[in-house]
């Protein structure tokens, strides 16, 4: 194994590890919001079911609806414990990741995620160089020239990686940066050429240096999609949160207005629950719109070559 491959193979084992701890400390986070709606839901239900069974015992209520009631509290309460288990089986899996004894893992809450500026700003295809198999394609072109820190300023173009999905100059969307490439390096050969700068005979120079221009601009090209695809799942989940979080805003005052209803006796208690309901499964999508805001970012950091020095 030569100098880069070791790199390489360093520096994937450290982004295995980052982007793993991340997931399960956030998957924590989520399991904690998740807990928290699903213990409010188990208080709901378990205070309609008293009141059900007063009602039955006043005459006004029948057995069916009452065991229907129930049936859906005892529902609700083994999901409560699940989440609880499941959250003690992730702190112990993680602790062991982290080579620690068993314990609470400390986190904060989901909603403290904030996406990362690059979504917004955008990255120089440049940035790619991080990764290991541009970096291999990147020398192996680069050993093509003699002047190889004037070759590297040729390799890059000056384009970005968006969160539209494609690759943009500024000005342009969806440009093809092995275009770019191709004709940056074609003038930079030209010269090396004419000259008889090259050890080997002319067309085997040739034909290896366009080997390794393809090589290298199938390997800038396949990284800026992966960093293109993941930006763009970061943008949409966050442009899909306004909206959720709108949902999340108009079902809390229709549960408001609701529960100011019953207390008025203009409506009657399952009314409360169906609204309350409402509002926990637009919550629980809030969560989940998060994860998914998370996922594609531990995805972005990988992406761009995870754990680089």
């Amino acid at each position: 194994m030569n100098r880069e491959q070791a790199r390489a193979a360093k520096q994937a084992v450290q982004a295995s590890l980052v982007s793993t701890t991340a997931t399960m400390y956030y998957t924590l986070a989520q399991l904690d919001a998740q807990l928290n709606l699903m213990e409010q839901t188990k208080a709901n239900w378990a205070e309609y079911l008293k009141m059900q069974k007063l009602l039955m015992d006043a005459g006004q209520a029948n057995t069916a609806a009452v065991a229907s009631i129930e049936a859906t509290y005892w529902s609700i309460s083994q999901s409560v414990v699940t989440i609880k288990d499941n959250i003690r089986i992730l702190e112990n899996q993680m602790s062991t990741l982290l080579n620690e004894s068993s314990a609470k893992i400390s986190r904060t809450s989901l909603a403290s995620f904030q996406q990362p500026a690059i979504v917004t700003t955008g990255a120089p295809v440049s940035i790619l160089a991080r990764r290991p198999d541009v970096r291999i394609a990147e020398m192996a072109l680069a050993s093509a020239f003699y002047d190889v820190n004037q070759a590297k300023s040729a390799f890059y173009p000056s384009l970005t990686l968006s969160a539209v999905g494609s690759f943009t100059n500024g000005s342009q969307a969806n440009i093809n940066p092995g275009a770019f490439i191709g004709q940056a390096l074609a003038a930079l050969a030209q010269p090396i050429f004419m000259n008889g700068r090259l050890v080997a005979t002319l067309k085997i120079s040739k034909a290896q240096m366009e080997i390794a221009a393809n090589d290298f601009s199938n390997a800038v090209i396949s990284a800026g999609n992966e960093v293109n695809t993941a930006m763009l799942k970061v943008h949409s989940a966050e442009e899909l949160r306004e909206m959720i979080d709108k949902q999340v805003q108009a079902q809390e005052t229709a549960y408001n207005a609701t529960k100011k209803l019953f207390a008025g006796s203009s409506a009657n208690y399952l009314n409360v629950i169906t609204a309350h309901n409402n509002l926990i499964q637009a919550q629980m999508t809030q969560i989940s719109n998060r994860m998914e805001a998370i996922n594609a970012t531990i995805e972005l950091y990988l992406a761009l070559g995870g754990g680089a020095e």
